[in-house]
């Protein structure tokens, strides 16, 4: 579990790098991630949203999805992110 948080936060330092959208410039790094990882910016990671990184896998897409709606919300994204 370690090693997958390392990569994760490793992902996170290299989007660390992209230019933030207006009023994203104090968000926390899971926030920005989040954002990153959102494509159609709607709020909530689909599967294949949070998958883009490969080591956010299926596995732990359902783990994070709490309320189990087939949908990661920011709160659940920013609730595991480093846990």
């Amino acid at each position: 579990m370690h090693k997958l948080l390392g990569s994760i936060t490793l992902a996170a330092a290299l989007f660390a790098g992209v230019p933030s959208l207006p009023g994203q410039a104090s968000e926390d790094p899971a926030g920005q991630l989040f954002a990153q990882l959102d494509s159609n910016k709607d709020g909530k990671l689909t599967q294949s949203e949070f998958t883009a990184l490969p080591d956010l896998t299926a596995e732990l897409f359902k783990a994070w999805d709490a309320d189990k709606d087939g949908a990661i919300s920011k709160a659940e994204f920013v609730k595991n992110y480093g846990a």
